[in-house]
């Protein structure tokens, strides 16, 4: 459970990886680069990209070179870039205020179907919160309910149990993506799974909520791949099962409602598709377009990269072609490309887990994130 108040804390060295992508203003569009921004690209070999990079840890970590070398901050929430600047975000059951005693009325004034994000710009620093409901709980002699508060049903039932959990997959400046798991036991010892594949749009707040610039809406999309596209997967899908037994039961979770999300899948962003809330999922072949994820397309190729790092699991290349980084395990490799060559890893960071948003910057830009980042983030040694 997240807390609405954090003190700034030391990082530790070990840590895990969330989301790498594109770049949004106040620069230009990074997956699409201009030729004068390509004939402005430097020509030595010194990467001039910098890579914002979301762990599934909550944690944020900048990557970019600073004279001849990379430096490597870290920061102890999701950020990201947008239009207006970079903002912290974090996710949980209770991220709707609604879900809180709060005493904000502008709070509960949206349209319908959607729901506010925990969300502050970054120049509020580390310890401002997204609504007030802890200072209005505390002040009011209340305090947050907690997972026991929450439980359905009959409380006073000793073996009754309940589990809820969500995990992040794909985070950009304007999408989240993320599956949710909800595990119920009653009294009787009856057993209740549900899980769920969720993406969501990042929008600004209203004008008339007077917060725009204080606070983000996201709100779902459902269907993100067309009809004809959907009875297309789902028939390949039929196929490929082993028998007609198991054929069969995927069309009864089929006809029970599915849903997608967005994940890592052999080394590019797709979508996940889970059908009936049980275990019985399809890759979809359709990739998800470079407005939600940006641009899935790697240099050098899988084969170069694999031959420099063979246990190289995934990747990440700069729209500048200038840096690249490298899933191996539990190591993020950070290296240079020039004239497409992989140059000698410029260092790597210990990770414990994976990558679920990776924004870049390019040219003055670098300098420019760096230079503000560096107020809120604290330097990660590598």
């Amino acid at each position: 459970m997240f807390q609405t108040q954090r003190k700034k804390r030391t990082i530790p060295t070990r840590i895990a990886i969330l989301t790498l992508s594109g770049l949004l203003a106040p620069c230009a569009n990074a997956q699409e680069l201009s030729a004068k921004q390509r004939a402005q690209r430097l020509p030595s070999a010194t990467p001039r990209s910098g890579a914002l990079v979301g762990l599934t840890s909550g944690q944020t970590l900048w990557i970019a070179p600073v004279g001849d070398k990379i430096q490597v901050l870290v920061a102890p929430d999701y950020v990201i870039p947008r239009k207006d600047g970079f903002w912290r975000v974090r996710l949980g059951f209770r991220w709707n205020p609604g879900k809180y005693s709060t005493d904000d009325p502008e709070l509960l004034k949206i349209p319908e179907g959607q729901i506010w994000l925990w969300a502050v710009p970054l120049s509020k620093g580390l310890d401002a919160v997204a609504w007030p409901s802890a200072a209005s709980a505390a002040a009011s002699g209340q305090k947050e309910p907690g997972p026991d508060e929450r439980t359905a049903g009959d409380t006073s039932c000793e073996n009754q149990e309940e589990e809820n959990r969500e995990d992040l997959t794909f985070l950009s400046p304007n999408y989240l993506s993320y599956f949710s798991y909800q595990h119920e036991v009653d009294c009787d010892g009856r057993s209740r799974n549900n899980q769920t594949e969720h993406i969501y749009k990042i929008i600004d707040a209203p004008l008339s909520a007077g917060r725009r610039k204080e606070q983000l809406l996201v709100e779902e999309v459902f269907n993100p791949i067309s009809d004809g596209d959907r009875e297309k997967e789902f028939s390949a899908c039929l196929e490929a099962q082993d028998t007609d037994a198991e054929a069969q039961s995927l069309r009864d979770s089929y006809d029970a409602g599915y849903s997608f999300g967005i994940r890592r899948i052999n080394r590019k962003w797709r979508y996940d598709w889970l059908f009936g809330g049980v275990d019985a999922s399809c890759t979809v072949s359709v990739l998800p377009l470079k407005d939600l994820v940006g641009d899935n397309e790697l240099f050098p190729d899988w084969k170069q990269i694999k031959s420099t790092f063979p246990a190289a699991e995934d990747a990440f290349s700069s729209p500048p072609h200038d840096l690249l980084l490298v899933l191996t395990g539990l190591k993020l490799i950070v290296a240079p490309v020039h004239e497409g060559k992989i140059g000698k890893s410029l260092g790597e960071i210990t990770l414990t887990g994976k990558p679920v948003m990776v924004q870049w910057a390019i040219g003055r830009y670098v300098d420019a994130w760096t230079n503000e980042l560096t107020h809120y983030f604290d330097v990660y040694h590598m």
